[in-house]
């Protein structure tokens, strides 16, 4: 003799045990996801970090008196040019995540490019864009570079840009 519970009994058991299945599978994706948004910002921090201290570093090599002596598009043919952008393409060009850098002055308010360790002329350099010349305007300055520059501190951007620098 078999013991058989009616149809209504068996369908009611399986409701619960799917609804805490759902909430466990449920679960599970939002502790991912949140684990891979966190995980995701700060590798992002971290980039960004090392970029600063790789801004810092070039900083440092550059010889701010020879800097300041440089004010018009036809100096960038000069031999205190080359000497000057050789220290920061050395940089550039050992540090595999860094695609641009260049040093940028304030001029009446307007960030001005300086030195740009990017091929001169208009050749493409390993993905870095035109080459900025000398006292040319900077196209679009966000508040970041603003504040920088008003600061006297290192940045690095936080977008990927194929003509502006990141």
């Amino acid at each position: 003799m078999s013991l058989r519970l009616p149809r209504a009994v068996t369908e009611i058991r399986w409701v619960p045990a799917a609804a805490a299945a759902f909430a466990v599978f449920a679960t599970a994706c939002l502790s991912i996801a949140l684990l891979y948004a966190r995980a995701r910002d700060a590798q992002r921090a971290e980039v960004r970090q090392n970029l600063i201290r790789v801004a810092q570093a070039a900083a440092a090599v550059v010889d701010a008196d020879l800097h300041r002596t440089f004010k018009a598009p036809d100096q960038e043919r000069t031999e205190n040019y080359r000497i000057a952008v050789s220290r920061l393409r050395a940089i550039r060009y050992s540090v595999e995540a860094v695609r641009f850098l260049y040093t940028v002055v304030l001029v009446d308010g307007q960030p001005r490019y300086v030195l740009d360790a990017g091929t001169l002329g208009n050749q493409s350099d390993q993905g870095s864009g035109r080459h900025r010349h000398i006292m040319e305007p900077h196209p679009a300055p966000d508040p970041a570079l603003l504040a920088a520059l008003r600061e006297s501190r290192s940045t690095a951007e936080d977008r990927s840009s194929s003509d502006q620098g990141s």
